[in-house]
């Protein structure tokens, strides 16, 4: 190795990170230098235990273990619940929500079924790391994890991945998908794979012309009797959809790269951007940028924790 290839900056790129990705300053500090939280919100320990149970319950059909798992990825250091989302820090709740979602709805799924690999074991939390951006400082993989493989009835393979939401508009919710990073970053992973590795799971699903992407959403409510279960249509990229968001993606991997070459990965662009502000409140960073100069490098190491960004384990819940 050289001492250009040393200096490289290397980073795991995933759709989560992204949501950084309109302030280089915040990516720069989440997922270059490992800058998190030592406390996640509930909304996302919930999110994070009911993935647990479901990848457990399917791969081994005994809830008893799926349980113990999803207790073990529930007691993740989390913040007060807001109030009226006291729920989203009771395990009794998610347990109850994520059996209904089992025995009502994913046991006797009949418009859908999982796969299995070779050992017979159903497709679910599919991880991926795949090559995409090599350049004079900067080196990108993509990451990530699909949470369920199989065939749609009667037609195309597709993939699934869960989300626990509390919103209220319950058809509206899915428009967001149709122009969504997430479900897009997924699939061009299959189309990468299928050139760099064809006989991987993700490989061979890459291969296929037509396949489908949906998502599986579970309508949070304080009442487990109110709470909903529905599926999206499934989406269907083309070509030249594919070819447009790996475009876009590689020209952002080029911006960042050169803010790290001439130093103004430093600045607040969430100022211009508006990314100071976010989908679910103040950015994670904000006391931080507020802070005069001189504070900010103290202020860091005091209020968070510094873990290398890994999101094939970012809870350090893999077995």
């Amino acid at each position: 190795m050289n001492a250009n290839e040393q200096l490289k900056t290397k980073i795991l790129l995933s759709s989560t990170s992204l949501g950084s990705g309109n302030c280089g300053l915040a990516f720069y500090r989440r997922v270059v230098k490992g800058y998190r939280s030592p406390k996640m919100h509930p909304r996302l320990v919930y999110g994070v235990a009911f993935h647990k149970f479901m990848d457990v319950a399917c791969k081994t059909k005994d809830l008893k273990l799926a349980k113990e798992k999803a207790l073990q990825a529930f007691e993740l250091p989390k913040v007060e619940p807001k109030r009226g989302e006291e729920h989203l820090s009771d395990f009794n709740h998610l347990f109850k929500v994520a059996c209904e979602a089992w025995f009502t709805w994913i046991a006797d799924d009949q418009s859908f079924s999982l796969i299995a690999d070779g050992d017979g074991k159903p497709l679910t939390e599919q991880s991926f790391q795949i090559p995409f951006y090599k350049g004079e400082v900067l080196e990108v993989d993509l990451a990530g994890t699909l949470d369920k493989i199989g065939k749609i009835a009667g037609g195309i393979f597709a993939f699934g991945d869960w989300k626990t939401t509390s919103s209220w508009d319950n058809k509206g919710y899915f428009k967001q998908y149709e122009l969504a990073r997430q479900l897009r970053l997924y699939r061009l992973a299959t189309l990468l794979e299928a050139e760099r590795n064809p006989e991987s799971v993700v490989g061979r699903l890459g291969k296929e012309p037509n396949l489908g992407a949906f998502i599986d959403a579970v309508f949070l409510k304080p009442s487990v009797g109110e709470v909903k279960f529905e599926r999206s249509k499934f989406f269907i990229f083309h070509a030249e959809e594919m070819e447009e968001f790996k475009q876009g993606l590689l020209r952002w991997c080029k911006r960042f790269e050169q803010s790290l070459i001439d130093g103004t990965v430093h600045a607040r662009d969430g100022i211009v951007t508006g990314a100071c502000e976010g989908k679910w409140g103040k950015c994670d960073y904000w006391n931080i940028c507020a802070a005069p100069k001189g504070a900010v490098d103290v202020m860091l190491k005091s209020n968070f924790n510094q873990i290398p960004w890994n999101p094939l384990d970012y809870n350090g819940l893999e077995d």
